[in-house]
């Protein structure tokens, strides 16, 4: 039956928050008097004021004017679990107000757990009729490892839709927090709205990036019901990159984006195990952009500004700093199977562009550049995939042309001592293969393969203006091998790739026996050079001045001198090659010589006889018994003279014997150093080293 009410006045010692319920009117703002009752679990209040005139019409309607009721208070010690599911604020100290139908709180300090709150309010703009909203907010600063942990609690549960940890975040955070939930007991949790906001300082996480985990961090956060967005820099091991990270939730399954860029130097590469210090310097502009669902990225787009970078890879391709170039990489995860669809790099000379697919055990399934184009290496498109059955890289190339004059200029410097190691496959067919600088093949082949310890075969087939060119390695039985090769144009591919530039025309047939890979003994072969022309030789120059055969010096160095052969037998190990049995004929000057020649180091011992004018000198070889005393060996003549050059490439020492073109053939070998001769074939030559292996040691 109460029909007014009209109080005043203030409390002159500590409340309790259910005593002041106590003092509620049941069914005044019953929504928020439930709500103190369930929330305000512990805390004082002091100077608590009030001033009510509640009339007849709020009894029959239960509506507040603005003047109808006023209540002030403080709060110390309070305990308040702001929502159900989460750590409660403690330790809570403010002061509130009731003004008419609204309700309102500041906090100026308390703590949950050890994050410290230095800020918030509590706002309830309607108390009746109840279905309300309240509005709580908060400035918090503490640990970021802390803050994880509450904000993993519901209905937040921030790390569990990553599938996370809180443990491994550090750092400090300042962080608002702002909550909207309906002032009921029951109601659908949908109905929570939420926002966080602020920054992280020297931020680490759990989180890794190429085997590195985030670490000094200065990030900014945003984030609420409908998303979560994460900006700023941060430490990705040795790499100092701008980070962000867009997370929105439910709305039509957006998937997570993600970026991260930054420079990178050489340093910063080998740390992540790219490992291209050899042939980059400078910096490099990264910018990655992905997305995915939490952490688990399904796609990537990466693009390499390569403007300020300095590259080079070898004599192949270089490009200075400042000149602009571009790395453009597509990446796709499937079902745990990664791959990169679309790879392309753009820079002066170079233009690339193809795709690499991965099986599921990171291995590689296929790469292929569907345009791969490197000014002076090659011009066409090339696949790379795995042979499984030998256990190798397989590489199928096709186009316009391909140079592999580096390589073969390599190769024969390392003649005998290849440390190449790489189980490969290669099959190319392209219009022109550049074997040297100035020596290139149309309409031609490559096949190789290789083992990873020894070549199992080889084959370079093409057209020279002058003939075809056929080069092949290929098993002769169980152990050895068979080396054959036929050039047309020797000299130009002499010039081209050795340097040679005394040579003129010329065809070269070799043949070699090649020794097991295991076996210590020299490969063994024979070659011979078909009708060309010598100009300009130093070292024939200065034997021939020796013997004052001015007229031939003058020749040489003129029109050249013509020869119809030269032949001899060779044995090749570890650099080092042996001659044996050499035979130069020509019209006007013969030649035979022997010796080795170390590649390594670039000397040369060798030695054999000059003989003028060959056709006459040596037209009594060919008679029995005669041909033997006055001529000697094949190749030499009645008349003829001894040399022998030894010593560095550069400064080799050259001398003849004079006396010896008065001596007969069958005594001119007493003249001549005395030296072992090379195998009869690889069989002696390995029946001779299983002989020294078995042969017991001297006493």
């Amino acid at each position: 039956g109460l029909s007014r009410l009209r109080l005043e006045g203030q409390t002159r010692s500590a409340m309790t928050a259910p005593q002041l319920l106590s003092l509620w009117p049941v069914e005044a703002a019953d929504g928020a008097r439930r709500w103190i009752d369930k929330a305000v679990l512990d805390g004082t209040l002091h100077n608590v004021v009030f001033d009510v005139d509640l009339d007849e019409e709020f009894f029959a309607e239960f509506r507040l004017d603005d003047d109808a009721l006023n209540l002030t208070f403080d709060v110390q010690d309070g305990v308040v679990r702001y929502i159900s599911t989460m750590d409660p604020l403690i330790g809570a100290r403010g002061s509130g107000r009731i003004a008419g139908n609204r309700f309102g709180f500041v906090l100026e300090e308390g703590s949950i757990n050890d994050i410290e709150i230095v800020g918030g309010d509590v706002d309830i703009p309607r108390l009746i009729p109840k279905g309300g909203d309240i509005l709580i907010s908060a400035d918090a600063r503490g640990d970021l490892g802390s803050l994880m942990r509450l904000i993993d609690q519901p209905p937040f549960e921030y790390l569990k839709r990553y599938g996370a940890s809180p443990d491994g975040f550090g750092g400090e955070a300042n962080v608002t927090l702002n909550i909207k939930r309906p002032l009921l007991e029951y109601f659908d949790e949908d109905r929570i709205e939420y926002s966080v906001s602020g920054t992280f300082e020297d931020a680490r996480s759990p989180f890794e990036f190429a085997d590195y985990t985030l670490d000094q961090g200065d990030l900014t956060i945003e984030g609420g019901k409908d998303g979560l967005f994460l900006t700023g820099e941060a430490n990705l091991g040795p790499w100092r990159a701008d980070l962000s990270w867009a997370e929105r939730y439910g709305q039509n399954g957006e998937p997570t984006r993600y970026r991260i860029s930054g420079p990178m130097d050489r340093k910063t590469l080998d740390a992540f195990g790219i490992g291209l210090r050899e042939y980059f310097g400078g910096e490099i502009e990264v910018d990655i952009e992905a997305e995915g669902k939490g952490l688990d990225v399904s796609d990537a787009y990466a693009t390499v500004d390569l403007t300020s970078a300095e590259m080079a890879f070898g004599d192949v391709w270089s490009k200075p700093a400042g000149a602009a170039g571009e790395i453009k990489v597509d990446m796709r995860r499937d079902e745990g199977v990664l791959s990169f669809p679309s790879i392309e790099m753009s820079a002066p000379g170079l233009d690339l562009q193809g795709g690499v697919f991965l099986r599921s055990n990171i291995s590689l399934q296929e790469a292929r550049l569907d345009r791969a184009r490197v000014e002076g290496l090659m011009d066409g498109q090339l696949t790379l995939s795995r042979d499984d059955a030998a256990n190798r890289l397989k590489i199928d190339a096709s186009g316009s042309s391909l140079d592999i004059s580096d390589f073969t200029v390599n190769a024969l410097k390392q003649a005998g001592d290849s440390t190449f190691d790489l189980p490969i496959a290669v099959d190319a067919r392209f219009e022109t293969i550049v074997v040297g600088p100035d020596y290139a093949l149309t309409d031609s082949t490559l096949a190789y393969r290789h083992d990873g310890s020894t070549i199992e075969f080889m084959s370079l087939t093409g057209q020279r203006p002058s003939g075809p060119l056929e080069m092949t390695i290929e098993d002769a039985d169980a152990n050895t091998q068979l080396a054959t090769v036929s050039v047309p144009d020797v000299s130009l591919l002499a010039s081209s790739v050795l340097g040679i530039d005394s040579l003129e025309g010329g065809r070269m047939t070799l043949e070699a026996t090649l020794p097991p890979p295991d076996v210590d003994i020299p490969a063994l072969g024979s070659v011979e050079v078909d009708d060309f022309r010598v100009r300009d030789a130093p070292f024939l120059a200065q034997i021939l001045s020796l013997a004052s055969l001015t007229g031939f010096v003058e020749t040489l160095s003129g029109d050249g001198l013509s020869f119809d052969e030269l032949s001899f037998d060779f044995g090749m190990k570890n650099q080092r090659l042996t001659v044996r049995d050499a035979i130069l004929r020509g019209p006007a000057l013969g030649m035979t010589g022997q010796g080795e020649i170390d590649l390594s180091v670039q000397t040369i011992d060798f030695g054999g006889t000059l003989v003028p004018a060959y056709t006459a000198n040596s037209i009594l070889q060919d008679i029995p018994l005669f041909g033997d005393l006055l001529v000697g060996r094949d190749g030499e003549g009645i008349f003829a003279v001894t040399y022998t050059i030894d010593g560095p490439f550069s400064q080799a020492l050259i001398a003849i014997n004079p006396l010896s073109a008065l001596t007969p053939g069958f005594i001119r070998g007493i003249f001549r150093e005395s030296r072992e001769d090379l195998p009869d074939s690889m069989t002696d030559a390995l029946e001779d080293q299983a002989a020294e292996v078995e042969a017991p040691e001297p006493d």
